[in-house]
């Protein structure tokens, strides 16, 4: 195990124990001020922005914070959500973080999971890249752990900017030559290794890998079943914009905010931010949606055209 993770003493195995964590991690749980309505799935969010001021220069990403608490602050319009917004969790501290929010899901809840950050794919797998640039989380890890607690999983990724480590050549994290790729452990869910025995879900990736450096955006993943929606920033193997014009919030995040907050089903918010962010970005960026749900969800309540005895899902 890696020693960061027994210093930091940091399991978080629910909400509830995050939160005496949250002013040292820089995390924000606003308690809910009321219960859920009983005709509304209760959300669960967990939303993440890493600005990697910690990091070299060439990981420096300007507004994916701002993006972070854009969405948190979106989404705590109504406060019966569950929201636990992170802002630069290093490596220890994502991985525990993911780790309890993954715990705390229940099978009547919907996952609401944002990344604003680095992300890059290694062999055709995706990961998020942890807010110090020292660990790498496979992010299909995260979908796949989180469909087996909630009911449904809604993953925005605005997380495909740049390659940091290829156009950073030099070792980064306190002399380190390699970046760790860590594998969740959640509660029920372990991972066992070839021979049977127990995974410790840590390996390592040198900085000098060619499959590294020749990362350029994510790849599709490898979805089977329903009750998964994933919403890239970008198409596969594309790079999308930090910042949009005279904003401090990425074209994608604020084309998503925007359509979500209208009462729409997630499909048609999600085809305006499709031609919002083409239109902005002028044909360069064109965000890309994986999976499939079998309900119609609303985020903001839902236009008088569904009044009509279809099977919905709103959102509280």
């Amino acid at each position: 195990m890696n020693p960061d993770f027994s210093r930091r003493h940091l399991l978080l195995s629910s909400l509830a124990t995050i939160l005496p964590l949250a002013n040292a991690a820089g995390l924000f749980l606003p308690p809910p001020a009321r219960a859920a309505k009983s005709d509304k799935v209760p959300v669960n969010a967990l939303v993440i922005g890493a600005s990697y001021a910690s990091a070299p220069a060439a990981f420096h990403l300007a507004n994916a914070v701002r993006d972070a608490e854009l969405v948190a602050r979106f989404l705590h319009q109504d406060p019966a959500r569950k929201i636990l917004l992170a802002k630069d969790p290093d490596r220890a501290v994502l991985a525990h973080l993911l780790t309890g929010y993954l715990d705390s899901l229940q099978s009547s809840e919907i996952a609401f999971i944002y990344f604003a950050g680095h992300g890059v794919q290694v062999d055709g797998v995706n990961y998020i890249v942890s807010g110090d640039g020292a660990s790498l989380i496979p992010i299909g890890d995260i979908v796949l752990r989180a469909r087996q607690r909630a009911k449904l999983v809604l993953l925005f990724l605005d997380a495909c900017r740049n390659n940091p480590f290829a156009l950073n050549q030099t070792p980064h994290v306190a002399g380190a030559r390699a970046v760790d790729v860590q594998r969740l452990q959640s509660r029920g869910l372990k991972r066992t290794g070839s021979a049977g025995q127990p995974d410790d879900g840590l390996q390592s990736l040198p900085l000098d890998s060619p499959g590294l450096l020749a990362s350029n955006g994510l790849a599709q993943f490898r979805l089977q079943g329903r009750g998964i929606k994933v919403v890239f920033s970008t198409d596969p193997g594309n790079v999308a914009m930090d910042a949009a014009k005279n904003s401090g919030n990425s074209p994608f995040t604020l084309s998503l905010v925007k359509a979500l907050a209208q009462p729409k089903s997630l499909d048609d918010a999600l085809a305006d931010v499709i031609k919002s962010v083409v239109l902005e970005t002028g044909g360069g960026q064109t965000p890309w949606v994986q999976g499939s749900l079998e309900e119609a969800i609303f985020i903001s309540g839902r236009p008088p055209r569904y009044n009509n005895g279809d099977v919905i899902m709103p959102m509280p």
